[in-house]
């Protein structure tokens, strides 16, 4: 998930807790795209996995 908090942007891996900090949203998002990390829609709503924890997933 991207967050807000105190006018930082917060990059935050959903599985693994692992996050960066941006001054922006936008720079969160291109960090984000050429980084390898997923964003996984499920019924429940959406979750952000970093390159390392997609990768784990991605070989069970």
């Amino acid at each position: 998930m991207i967050e807000k908090i105190k006018g930082k942007h917060y990059l935050i891996c959903d599985v693994c807790g692992d996050d960066y900090e941006f001054d922006s949203y936008d720079k969160a998002v291109k960090f984000k795209r050429e980084s390898g990390w997923k964003s996984i829609k499920h019924s429940d709503g959406w979750e952000t996995i970093c390159e390392e924890c997609r990768k784990e997933i991605e070989e069970l």
